[in-house]
C-alpha cells in the first residue's frame, strides 16, 4: 500500500495521468447529472403549462397533490366504464 500512495507524488507523469482520469470522470458525472435535471424541469414545467390551460389549479402542498391525485382516480374509476372493484372481488379461476 505505500507504493500506491508514494508512486503518484514519485512519478508526475502518473500523477497528471490520475488527474485528468479524474477531471474526466467527473465532468462526465456533472454533465449527466445537468442533463437529469433540465428533463426533469422540462417535464415539470410541460405539466404546469397544462394544468394552467386547462384551467386546473396547480397543487403547490404535498397535501393537494395527494388529494388532486386521489381525485383523479376516483374519476377514472367512475368514467373509465371499468368497475376496478368487481374485478378485484372477482374470484380467480383456475387454469
Amino acid at each position: 500500500m505505500n507504493i500506491t500512495v508514494t508512486a503518484p507524488t514519485i512519478n508526475t507523469v502518473l500523477a497528471i495521468a490520475a488527474i485528468v482520469t479524474a477531471a474526466i470522470l467527473l465532468f462526465a458525472f456533472i454533465k449527466r447529472l445537468i442533463s437529469l435535471i433540465a428533463i426533469t424541469l422540462c417535464m415539470l414545467i410541460m405539466y404546469a403549462g397544462y394544468l394552467y390551460f386547462s384551467g386546473q389549479r396547480i397543487p403547490l402542498t404535498k397535501k393537494e397533490i395527494l388529494v388532486h391525485g386521489i381525485e383523479q382516480m376516483n374519476k377514472i374509476k367512475t368514467e373509465g366504464g371499468i368497475d376496478i372493484d368487481s374485478i378485484l372481488k372477482e374470484p380467480k379461476k383456475e387454469r
